[in-house]
């Protein structure tokens, strides 16, 4: 990684990189936020957010004060390579988004490209099913709350004795999938459930008929707490 020790004034501008035809993300889209934040972190996304914003819509070159941009970041300044701002610049150049052009002038990119394939597979599940399937954002709050929102609206609909055909019915046409909404009620069962006195509502479930509150409404067992889910 590429020593940095900035002066307390550098010069910024925007890095030109000719448009070859392949894909490549603005800075400030959700793309650079859902699928490069994993991959440069936080520090390095918001300082490229802020020189991107800075150059966009100022006249360039623009001088900028370290102090000032760090504050502006929450990234304190150390002394040489040991402050927050000088390792956030490195790991942007080692990315190649930051790039010192000459003393004290950088330049930044205001795209960055699609991910390689060691990038893709080191992202969380849900964002790589994301980038590699399904590349709709309305999707990944499927994706990213699958023990959160469903959970919440499987409770729900169990308390309002909604048998359990219904709650698939309106949980896919919600737009969760079928392995998704099993694994909810999968996770919600009680381990002690299966021992629970009385018949398990087979019949009920068949005709359509809601099972026992504080039941799963496919199997009869007994459900765990929801709040400790």
């Amino acid at each position: 990684m590429t020593d940095v020790t900035l002066p307390p004034i550098i010069t910024v501008e925007p890095w030109l990189v000719p448009d070859c035809g392949e894909t490549r993300w603005p800075i400030r889209s959700k793309q650079v936020e859902l699928f490069w934040l994993p991959v440069l972190g936080p520090s390095a996304i918001a300082l490229l957010r802020r020189l991107d914003l800075i150059v966009t819509s100022a006249p360039r070159p623009v001088t900028l004060e370290i102090e000032e941009l760090g504050s502006s970041l929450g990234l304190r300044r150390g002394f040489g390579r040991s402050g927050l701002l000088e390792r956030t610049v490195e790991r942007c150049i080692a990315f190649r988004a930051i790039r010192e052009q000459r003393s004290s002038c950088f330049e930044v990119r205001q795209h960055l490209p699609a991910l390689n394939q060691r990038q893709i597979r080191r992202l969380p599940p849900a964002l790589r099913r994301l980038y590699t399937e399904s590349p709709d954002f309305a999707t990944y709050r499927l994706l990213a709350d699958a023990h959160g929102r469903i959970h919440q609206l499987v409770s729900t609909l169990i308390e309002l004795e909604v048998p359990y055909p219904g709650i698939v019915e309106q949980l896919e046409g919600l737009g969760y999938p079928a392995d998704q909404i099993e694994m909810v009620f999968t996770a919600m069962e009680s381990p002690a459930g299966a021992a629970s006195p009385g018949p398990k509502p087979a019949a009920r479930l068949q005709a359509g008929q809601p099972a026992e509150k504080g039941h799963n409404p496919k199997t009869g067992t007994a459900l765990a707490d929801p709040a400790a889910v």
